[in-house]
């Protein structure tokens, strides 16, 4: 009988743990003001930090980072889905025990991280998106390229479904609920005890489940995996030597779509108010989820472009360190930014603009690159990862590193589609 066992370091490809590290950078980013100050309902973030520079920071995070880096992590997500099926399908075993119980793992996980660490979760939403890609494994190619169209109108048919129905006195509830809520971050995380906070994320969290409109995100995170279902198939990341041509063509295309749309969202944008009826929210919603995944798919075809003329440089390999310890580094990062902004730690809570959450998001991310190359000359797996492997398997893989192969399995010296 074959046993599942955990991959091994020297079999993982270089190009998805590179772009895993960059995916972790971006949601960084865009988790600062999360962690850092409180959304109030009736303003936009640029009226909240007015000053230049914290503007400058705005639009670049709005236009090069929002939706981008999440939409990359759930493509990826789907891209490894694909790889670990097929490699716990090999020797005739089914792969469905394994998965679950990692499935199940990873639920844990973001269940203590939502309710214990940080109010943003999105591992509850991996936990998801692992399900419906189990029921799509059997699926054929097109469809699965029919199922992310799909997916990704849930939110422009959402919002223009709530531009329909909702009268004035909706939108004055809601908008009430949120400056609730509002109030409730701002004593919990910039002046109360750890109870408070807990009290907060368990509040935040039942005012997300409880909202049927919350559904329309999970359609921008499906439509994506799906994407990275499909690309997993045909080994566009894994041998994008063979696609060359290809992701070119892909590569045009995309740009010039997410360009299109981000421009037409620019100009948009000066006329939308949160909590005000009009035809602008549903227009903005399906350039948002249009350009979303063009620009990601234009990331990753560019950088695939450049890894395999060899004009990247020396210094993007050492991203993979960090993707190859995701959870930790995910994880990881809420602790430290929870510790330094929260009353229960360092207190900067509302008192650090965007351009300073940026700056603080560059300064944890190297480190955490550092950090992430240190370990792993040392170790095979990232802690959280190591126990991720032993929940998943039933007993616990071996942390010592493997020796050095000749064909250069190291994150820092492999070739692109080494494995």
């Amino acid at each position: 009988m074959v046993q599942s066992v955990p991959l091994a370091p020297r079999e993982r490809f270089l190009a998805l743990d590179v772009l895993r590290g960059a995916a972790l950078f971006g949601i960084l980013v865009m988790n600062m003001p999360s962690f850092s100050w409180t959304w109030w309902p009736t303003m936009k973030s640029d009226e909240i930090w007015p000053s230049w520079w914290d503007g400058a920071e705005i639009w670049v995070a709005r236009w090069f980072f929002a939706g981008k880096f999440n939409s990359l992590f759930s493509f990826l997500f789907g891209i490894g889905f694909t790889l670990q099926l097929e490699r716990l399908s090999r020797g005739g075993k089914s792969p469905m025990g394994p998965y679950l119980r990692k499935m199940g793992a990873l639920a844990l996980f973001g269940a203590i991280h939502a309710i214990l660490i940080w109010r943003g979760d999105v591992l509850l939403t991996y936990v998801e998106l692992g399900l419906l890609l189990l029921f799509v494994r059997r699926v054929p190619d097109r469809w699965i390229l029919v199922l992310a169209a799909v997916t990704v109108l849930l939110a422009p048919i959402a919002s223009a479904v709530q531009t329909a129905i909702m009268t004035p006195e909706h939108l004055a509830a809601e908008e009430a609920r949120d400056a609730v809520l509002a109030k409730l971050a701002d004593a919990a995380y910039a002046h109360g005890t750890y109870a408070d906070a807990t009290h907060a994320r368990l509040r935040s969290l039942y005012e997300y489940y409880s909202d049927p409109w919350s559904l329309a995100w999970h359609g921008q995170m499906a439509s994506t995996a799906l994407l990275g279902c499909f690309a997993g198939r045909r080994g566009y990341l894994t041998s994008p030597e063979a696609h060359r041509p290809l992701l070119k063509r892909v590569l045009a295309a995309s740009l010039a779509t997410g360009i299109l749309a981000v421009g037409s969202m620019s100009f948009l944008r000066a006329s939308w108010k949160p909590h005000v009826i009009s035809f602008v929210s549903p227009v903005l919603s399906a350039l948002y989820n249009l350009q979303r995944p063009a620009i990601m798919i234009a990331y990753v075809s560019g950088f695939l472009l450049l890894a395999t003329a060899g004009r990247l440089p020396h210094w993007a390999a050492k991203l993979a360190f960090a993707g190859r310890m995701p959870l930790t580094n995910y994880i990881s990062q809420s602790i430290i930014c929870t510790t330094i902004f929260y009353a229960t730690g360092f207190g900067f809570y509302n008192r650090v603009g965007p351009a300073g959450g940026f700056a603080i998001a560059v300064s944890i991310y190297s480190v955490q690159v550092v950090w992430s190359g240190w370990w792993l000359r040392r170790f095979a797996f990232g802690p959280i990862e190591w126990l991720w492997r032993a929940m998943t398997y039933g007993h616990a893989p071996r942390m010592a590193i493997a020796p050095a192969t000749s064909s250069g399995a190291r994150p820092d010296g492999a070739p692109l589609a080494d494995r």
